[in-house]
């Protein structure tokens, strides 16, 4: 009977200690809603907060580093009409609505979002513009939908992955004037401007399937020294403008700049390094290098320009600048007047050291090169 006493309080302290366990490794979280109560402590779904700052504020000073938001949130704090989050420092808090929410609880705010000096993750919330600023580190996760973003000061980031969209706003989806990094399929579409633009400190990735389609004018738009980085089965496509504009681009992997109303590629001024990929289907050209008072520089070392469109080179125009070309192919192209595969203006420098241009079409000739006098 000793034995077996002692069984029994040997296991009943390890089921005690389990649910000690438990109980200290259980996710916690401060809850939102706008029938909440500041004066409430917010850990409970019964006695939620009523404003983000009021959360942020207790996440800020203490161990739980979650807030749950139930609902649509207006009401946002004492001094302002935006959902502001600041100094919430470089412990990551997490803004998530409930993954499994209907219709009357789905997470949603409804005012503009202002995020400074602080490292937040959002998932599962729909949410307008957000503004992004002073050394703040963003991640938009899964179930993330928003209607814009202004990306500014050197310092900041974000990061797009799971699906997370940036869709439906009235003007420019992103603007960037540091670190944006798409991923995961992650998309940024169906803006009335530009689907992205940066400026010269704007650093952009696109991976893993993430994609910027049908906006009404380029998918992503920049200064000359913007850097872009397109790999693994990016895409940019379907867009009212160009696909790219500008910047100093690298391209790698079955990236795809497909079906866009303007050019390709558009260096007005820019770099286009392309080692792999397609430019295919777009209304006027594939890539065009240069422009009246601006040269543009290019290298193609593989990958495909096919079933572009234009007047003079659809498969390259070479305004102004330099194109070289050591691999890939260019072919399929049709120009209405010449240079169905390449046009090469007077003055500009074109190299050809491999790849294969052919089975080009222009109305007027010069099928596949066409080099003015």
């Amino acid at each position: 009977m000793k034995s077996l006493r002692v069984f029994v309080l040997t296991a009943a302290l390890i089921c005690a200690s389990g649910v000690l366990l438990y109980a200290q490794t259980a996710p916690r979280s401060y809850y939102v809603s706008a029938t909440g109560d500041d004066s409430n402590n917010g850990r409970s779904e019964a006695a939620p907060f009523k404003t983000m700052y009021k959360a942020v504020e207790a996440a800020k000073a203490g161990v739980i580093k979650t807030i749950t938001v139930i609902g649509t949130i207006t009401v946002i704090g004492t001094y302002s009409s935006e959902i502001n989050i600041w100094g919430a420092g470089s412990d990551e808090i997490l803004i998530t609505g409930k993954p499994d929410a209907g219709e009357a609880e789905r997470a949603v705010f409804a005012s503009d979002s202002d995020i400074r000096e602080s490292k937040i993750r959002f998932t599962h919330i729909e949410m307008k513009e957000v503004g992004i600023y002073q050394k703040s580190e963003v991640t938009m996760g899964r179930g993330v939908v928003a209607k814009g973003i202004l990306l500014g000061n050197r310092g900041s980031s974000l990061l797009m992955t799971d699906n997370a969209s940036v869709t439906g706003g009235t003007g420019i989806g992103v603007y960037s004037d540091t670190v944006l990094i798409m991923r995961d399929t992650a998309s940024i579409t169906n803006h009335e401007g530009n689907g992205v633009f940066g400026d010269s400190y704007s650093d952009i990735t696109l991976s893993d399937n993430a994609r910027i389609s049908n906006n009404s004018r380029s998918g992503i738009d920049g200064e000359n020294n913007c850097k872009v980085t397109l790999l693994d089965n990016a895409e940019i496509s379907s867009n009212g403008g160009n696909g790219l504009g500008n910047g100093t681009i690298t391209m790698s992997g079955n990236v795809k700049i497909n079906d866009n109303k303007g050019a390709g590629v558009n260096l007005e001024g820019g770099t286009l390094n392309m080692d792999g990929g397609t430019i295919s289907g777009n209304t006027s050209g594939g890539i065009h290098i240069g422009s009246k008072n601006e040269k543009g520089t290019c290298t193609i070392s593989s990958g495909t320009i096919t079933g572009n469109k234009a007047e003079y080179g659809a498969g390259v125009y070479l305004e102004r600048g330099t194109f070289t070309f050591t691999g890939g192919s260019i072919t399929g192209n049709e120009a209405e007047f010449v240079g169905g595969g390449v046009y090469v203006k007077s003055g500009a420098n074109y190299t050809a050291g491999g790849g294969t241009v052919s089975d080009n079409t222009a109305g007027d000739g010069g099928n596949n090169v066409f080099r003015q006098q």
